[in-house]
């Protein structure tokens, strides 16, 4: 099973695979630093930058329907916005577990799909 809708991101661009290939190269390329700054507001236990920090990544894999990574952000934004830092490492761990699969397969995508002809 998939961990993205290309499909579907596609159908919200309505259709123009140029932009969603540029928006998944720019993804590809910031990822590590997005989770980067959510495992660093885990560590230091900074209730609002892991709010701010896991919404804009689950803004960004919402782009291409990746569900689970979203969910896993999703869970991170809910704790960094109650304060709540009990199960912080768990969620992390399955945060950056999602997004590595989203990596690779987004990566494995692009390399394996011809880009859109000019």
């Amino acid at each position: 099973m998939s961990t993205f809708e290309w499909h579907k991101a596609l159908a919200d661009l309505d259709g123009d695979e140029e932009i969603l290939r540029d928006l998944a190269e720019v993804f590809l390329a910031e990822a590590d630093a997005m989770t980067d700054a959510v495992r660093n507001a885990v560590e230091w236990q900074h209730a609002a930058e892991l709010r701010r920090s896991a919404h804009s990544l689950k803004g960004a894999v919402r782009v291409f329907h990746a569900d689970a990574a979203a969910a896993a952000a999703f869970h991170l934004e809910t704790l960094g916005r109650d304060a709540n830092f009990q199960g912080a490492d768990r969620a992390l761990a399955k945060l950056e577990e999602e997004v590595g699969r989203l990596c690779r397969e987004l990566g494995n995508h692009l390399q394996n799909e011809p880009p859109p002809a000019s």
